[in-house]
């Protein structure tokens, strides 16, 4: 009988915290972004457990005039990528690690909302163990 809501806690608090853990990264990488304009070289696909996700492969230019050619971390979609291949897109980059580079569009975005969609599972999680309280033990 506890098992449960021992489960339902567990994942209610890893929820919580990968989320808040995502939604600060997200954030700290957005504050200290540049925005310069690159083109989208190409795609990498990676595949794991039958699911493919795709990556732009981006060139642009720093501030200080270096030339970066990095693969997002931040995954597009393929139909999306193939249409801008070759076309200029904005992108945010880390200065203190230009390699970290994103695409500034909803995809860059997603990561904070994703933070919270994390964030609100965990709720959810919380609530799921607090209402088996309720109608189990009480």
């Amino acid at each position: 009988m506890v098992l449960p809501l021992i489960l339902l806690g567990a994942l209610g608090a890893l929820s919580l915290f990968g989320g808040a853990r995502t939604l600060r990264e997200a954030r700290g990488f957005r504050s200290r972004a540049r925005r310069t304009s690159g083109i989208i070289l190409g795609i990498h696909t990676d595949r794991h457990n039958d699911q493919q996700t795709t990556y732009p492969v981006l060139r642009f230019h720093t501030i200080e005039g270096a030339e970066v050619e990095t693969t997002s971390n931040v995954n597009e979609g393929p139909f999306y990528l193939t249409r801008m291949r070759g076309r200029q897109v904005p992108v945010l980059y880390d200065p203190a690690d230009p390699r970290k580079a994103c695409i500034d569009g909803r995809s860059g975005r997603g990561q904070v909302r994703s933070g919270y969609g994390i964030i609100g599972l965990g709720v959810v999680f919380l609530l799921a163990a607090t209402g088996y309280v309720v109608f189990t033990f009480l």
